[in-house]
């Protein structure tokens, strides 16, 4: 008996010949040119040089796919790892399988490198990133949706998805990859009211930092009902992602409850930043 799904088969292969070209890579262009805009945007904003932008992305991104790695055979392959080390260094199978966990915690130690380089608050610049990290969310499960992985659990609803080049036979799922994706689009909404209502730059520094990991560790640790279990068995009650989303959310609330305590506004903050980072007098950044 056929199930009642609807049945997605998507090639990963975008274009084939002498440079083959795949959905996932065009997803992580779109997600590297996205992310540029709304942190140029948001260092416009703060009186920062454009050019910043570009050159925290570099740091950032390199930091991004290192620490996704790690995490990712740390959490999620711990006894193939102890049995063979090096497994950490192997990329002989290119770099599979990044953990979004590792790829945050990355993402924020580059942050905070290249604010301690260039005399920039650390808690600015990724409060100014949070809405990059947003963007990158939503590219990126599209990126897994066109890879057919990511997936969910069995599933019953109307919407369930029959992920054909994974389940032979077909066997409806919940399509997790676009429940992330809406997930994305929600937290950066929730930044933008948060932004409006707590000022702009006069909103305090770290607001945003612990706004958008108490989000995400939240939504995200709801979502993983509806995920394939990974790493730990189905039978556990929780899977690794939940017990890594946990304390993810509860150290956000309490970063969020620290920056209301003492507030800081964002522009005194950033017109403290290194002069060799500022916007030339004159450039009139939005406010």
């Amino acid at each position: 008996m056929t199930p009642d799904c609807l049945r997605w088969a998507a090639d990963p292969v975008l274009l084939s010949g002498p440079f083959t070209v795949r959905w996932y890579g065009l997803m992580f262009v779109l997600a590297t040119t996205f992310s540029v805009a709304t942190l140029a945007w948001q260092l416009h904003r703060g009186g920062y040089r454009a050019a910043v932008a570009m050159d925290v992305l570099v740091w950032v991104f390199s930091a991004a796919v290192i620490g996704g790695w790690l995490a990712h055979n740390l959490f999620y392959r711990p006894m193939e790892v102890l049995a063979q080390p090096s497994l950490l260094w192997d990329f002989s199978r290119g770099v599979r399988g990044l953990s979004s966990h590792g790829t945050a915690a990355g993402m924020v130690l580059a942050l905070a490198l290249y604010a301690r380089r260039h005399n920039i608050s650390g808690w600015d610049l990724v409060d100014r990133f949070t809405y990059s990290g947003s963007v990158q969310i939503f590219f990126i499960r599209l990126g897994n949706l066109f890879n057919s992985e990511i997936y969910g659990r069995p599933a019953r609803v109307a919407w369930a998805v029959c992920f054909l080049r994974r389940d032979t036979p077909p066997l409806p799922r919940h399509p997790s990859q676009i429940y992330e994706m809406i997930m994305a689009v929600v937290m950066f909404g929730i930044a933008l009211w948060v932004d409006r209502k707590a000022g702009r730059e006069q909103r305090p520094v770290k607001l945003m930092t612990g706004l958008w990991f108490l989000t995400w560790g939240a939504l995200r640790f709801f979502l993983e009902f509806f995920k394939a279990h990974i790493a730990l068995p189905e039978q556990w009650p929780l899977t690794m992602g939940q017990l890594l989303c946990a304390p993810t959310a509860l150290g956000g609330g309490l970063l969020m409850a620290w920056a209301l305590r003492r507030p800081v506004p964002a522009a005194e903050v950033a017109a403290a930043a290194d002069p060799g980072c500022r916007a030339a007098p004159g450039s009139d950044p939005a406010r």
